[in-house]
């Protein structure tokens, strides 16, 4: 059985007043429904493909179309994938440490060795383990999505560091690469 929505309508007719119900659709249609709930939110990828030169750690990617961003939103790293990539054989190159001026990360750290005040090297920056065991294509992060940070309405270019625990490059030839997806998601 359908239901029905009905409204009531009254008359008056001789001082009498006599009550209507009718069904309306309309209103009917609308009942249920929330006009503040989005169930869609926008995605975009960043994709940075990256050629490494010898000793390079900062790098600007060039977009064919500045990023544009509408609302504030959340930036998680999907895939890090690189190639001749220094192997994870010392404590520096244990794991890189991934800079991009724009996303908001809110990263303090420090080690034992620092006194008055820490290092700033991990201020800012995300660290991402290197699972390097040789020279050849490498997936460091590739498993879930790992919150980055935030970013803010605006338009973009993308500058980015990556670098080992001792800000030295990553790489240990002049023809490495590294391809990071950057999932953004609007708020």
């Amino acid at each position: 059985m359908k239901e029905k929505n009905y409204s009531l309508l009254k008359k008056k007719k001789n001082n009498i007043i006599i009550i209507i119900m009718e069904y309306d659709s309309e209103i009917a249609s609308k009942f249920y429904q929330n006009n503040r709930y989005r169930d869609q939110f926008e995605t975009k990828s960043l994709l940075l493909d990256v050629a490494i030169t010898s000793g390079d750690t900062s790098f600007m990617v060039y977009l064919p179309e500045e990023l544009n961003i509408n609302s504030l939103s959340d930036v998680y790293l999907g895939t890090l994938v690189t190639i001749q990539v220094a192997l994870n054989s010392t404590v520096n190159t244990m794991g890189f440490l991934v800079g991009i001026e724009q996303i908001e990360m809110k990263t303090v750290g420090g080690d034992i060795t620092s006194t008055g005040g820490g290092n700033n090297k991990y201020n800012g920056k995300f660290f991402i383990p290197n699972e390097a065991s040789s020279v050849n294509t490498t997936i460091h992060k590739g498993r879930k999505l790992n919150y980055v940070g935030k970013i803010r309405p605006g338009k973009y270019k993308v500058p980015i560091t990556i670098t080992d625990l001792d800000n030295g490059s990553i790489y240990n030839s002049s023809n490495g690469r590294f391809i990071a997806e950057f999932i953004i998601v609007e708020k």
